[in-house]
Parts: C-alpha cells; structure tokens; sequence
C-alpha cells in the first residue's frame, strides 16, 4: 500500500541490512523493486489453491504466485512463511503443493510454519464483520515441516 515509501525507505537504510516482510499481493514491477531493494525478503503463502485463497483473503493468488516466481528467479535470499490456519490451510495437499512450489529454489533459506495469532480475531468486529473460522487449533506444524523437509526444503516450526 506505501510501496515507493518502502522502496525510498528500503534504499535510505543502506548498508543496514534490510528485509522486507510482505503478502506478496503487488503489481509485478513494484514488487521486483521492492524485492531488488531488500536484502531479505519473507513472503507470505497463505494457500495454494485460488479458489479457497480468494474465499479467505477476498483476492486470488495468482498475482502473488506470480511475485512468488519472480523472487525464485531473483539472486535474493528469502523466506517463505506460511500462517497456518485451522481448517483452511492446515491441510496435507495445501502443504504438500506449497512444498512443491518451492523444490530446487537455491535462494530459499527456509520455510517458517507460523501458528495462527488469535489475536487477529479481534480485528474483524473492529471492521464490523464476524470472525470467519472456526475456533479450532491448527494442525501440529511438526507434522507439516516434515513435508518440506521430506523434499529437501529446510522448515522452522514455531
């Protein structure tokens, strides 16, 4: 949303070391500059599949799929983190392809499985909407990092 700010600000900070955290969801150009211009770059991948991604976030995943070829392309290190949220992403086939997108990507540092932070509920009446999930925990992350690993892509449960 404040991409030429970040792009300004990423570039102001040099030599810091920078990272830039983000959905991924960005026109192609804006994110390969914003990309460009940190020296880390942690993406967020919600779910694999566009339908179900759409129903959860309001968008579909293609542009961030998109983003997310780009940044393999890219001589930039990066970390793909995926926010696990039960009953919608916590799935052994949302992993499994997530796992698959990422097989041979020489810049991954790793794969990061994030508990779902119930703190976001709080959000939704804020906006005057009902919270859409179920009050469920999430799928051990144990058990996923295992499907990253099994194809060589190194996994932090948290």
């Amino acid at each position: 949303m404040q991409a030429e700010f970040t792009i300004a600000l990423l570039h102001a900070l040099k030599p810091m070391h920078t990272a830039l955290q983000t959905s991924g969801y960005a026109d192609e150009k804006t994110f390969a500059r914003a990309a460009e211009a940190a020296d880390l770059v942690m993406l967020d991948i919600k779910h694999t599949d566009p339908t179900i991604h759409k129903s959860v976030t309001g968008v579909d995943n293609a542009l961030i799929l998109r983003n997310l070829e780009t940044l393999k392309k890219m001589d930039k290190e990066f970390i793909i983190r995926v926010p696990l949220i039960a009953g919608v992403n916590d799935t052994e086939e949302n992993m499994a392809a997530t796992a698959d997108l990422l097989i041979d990507t020489p810049n991954l540092q790793c794969v990061e499985l994030l508990p779902y932070n119930k703190l976001a509920n709080a959000k939704y009446p804020l906006i005057g909407c009902a919270f859409p999930h179920q009050e469920q925990e999430a799928q051990p992350a144990k058990r996923w990092a295992e499907i990253f690993k099994s194809r060589g892509i190194a996994c932090r449960e948290f």
